[in-house]
């Protein structure tokens, strides 16, 4: 801990920020103890977990574990760590507050897209592969504890992991490195397999698809003797996959936003997740990949119908970019290529009117769907086809513009 010292927060500040624990400011109790909201002039709102020890001290290697992963891992879809407090017993962990809560409560919101779900999903899941092999470490970490509420969203809807308490290390970042340890978790997210002996990142996978199934049904999993219709069972999702009658189980709403490609891409990667063995289960790189490609075929079906055709037939989401202009190279490219206004040709168009934009000279592409790749923009946000086409025919210059760019 002595590492962590930076990152003490003292007792007496911690009680100013929250009201002296007042309950007003409870925005969680779980068995670990409460969550406050909280307000401190330094740190700015915050989420304050007070922890209720057991007379034999059960709750000390969870705080410690927290405290040591977060002061020495940073990612932004992990939840930050501000501080902690070991003021006269207190065991207490300090975070920035985030918002828009967890994602179990989010999935009761109607107004809570798939494009959105998706953009959650791909955030936490890039959280767990970062944990799994990106630590730099030379070791990953076994979260143990993944489910929709540990999962938090922040004012942008970003995801991010918490609650590192049953974690534990492998010493390897494999995904067969195996743990011995006392089985643990929650009900319902916990993968079968660990009573069999040991805990590997396959463990975090079958939680994490159990947390993909909710995202799809509005529902929260159940243990089969208090199941309802809010909620679902393992089995049942799986039933429903493998008898192509997901639709049964997904709100008519949602289920009409969703593009088919998106559905059956998330769909699969999700009940891969849940296979029995261990060995049959995606890492979580494989399902980063499969999640981002849902949320692609999700953006493509925003997209004008004109574009979801012939100009997206070859389009890949991971494809390599072929050529590129830094910024100033744009704005030099848009001056040198600008008509005035008063031109009234569809040429004319590309005056300053459009704001910023970014110009591709096509013969440097081998294609418009690989040229486009060098936007880096949501593709709902991109473009007005018609530039697009009346540039690169005529003058083999192509316009794709956006008000946020550069």
């Amino acid at each position: 801990m002595s590492s962590s010292n930076k990152l003490k927060i003292s007792l007496q500040e911690i009680l100013s920020a929250t009201n002296g624990f007042a309950e007003a400011n409870i925005v969680g109790i779980g068995g670990y103890g409460r969550v406050y909201r909280g307000e401190s002039r330094q740190h700015g709102d915050l989420a304050v977990k007070r922890l209720i020890l057991s007379p034999h001290g059960q709750g000390e290697h969870e705080y410690g574990m927290e405290v040591s992963l977060l002061s020495k891992y940073k990612h932004e879809n992990l939840v930050s760590l501000i501080g902690f407090c070991g003021d006269n017993g207190e065991k207490i962990l300090v975070y920035k507050y985030e918002p828009n809560g967890s994602l179990d409560k989010a999935l009761r919101r109607k107004d809570l897209s798939w494009m959105r779900r998706l953009e959650i999903c791909v955030g936490a899941a890039t959280g767990l592969r970062y944990l799994h092999n990106e630590t730099g470490s030379g070791h990953g970490v076994i979260h143990r504890d993944i489910k929709s509420s540990n999962i938090l969203l922040d004012e942008n809807w970003n995801a991010k992991i918490s609650d590192f308490g049953l974690s534990k290390i492998a010493l390897t970042n494999s995904a067969d490195s195996v743990v011995f340890t006392i089985p643990c978790g929650t009900r319902g997210y916990v993968d079968p397999q660990i009573l069999n002996g040991g805990i590997t990142q396959k463990s975090d996978v079958y939680s994490f698809g159990v947390v993909l199934y909710e995202v799809l049904f509005s529902k929260l999993v159940a243990n089969p003797e208090f199941l309802s219709d809010n909620c679902f069972t393992i089995n049942i999702a799986k039933k429903h996959y493998k008898e192509k009658t997901l639709h049964m189980m997904i709100d008519p709403d949602l289920r009409n936003e969703m593009d088919s490609k998106s559905l059956s891409t998330f769909s699969t990667i999700a009940y891969q997740c849940l296979k029995e063995r261990t060995d049959d289960r995606p890492t979580m790189s494989l399902v980063v990949e499969a999640l981002e490609k849902a949320l692609y075929y999700e953006q493509r079906s925003k997209l004008p119908r004109a574009m979801q055709g012939s100009l997206w037939a070859d389009f890949q989401i991971n494809e390599e970019p072929q050529s590129e202009f830094d910024a100033l190279e744009v704005e030099t490219l848009f001056r040198a290529t600008t008509i005035p206004k008063k031109d009234t040709t569809e040429g004319g168009r590309r005056s300053s009117e459009l704001g910023k934009v970014y110009l591709v000279d096509w013969r440097r592409a081998n294609s418009t769907e690989s040229m486009l790749m060098n936007v880096k923009m949501p593709l709902p946000n991109m473009i007005d086809i018609r530039y697009i086409w009346s540039l690169h025919r005529e003058e083999q210059v192509v316009v794709v513009h956006g008000s946020w760019m550069f």
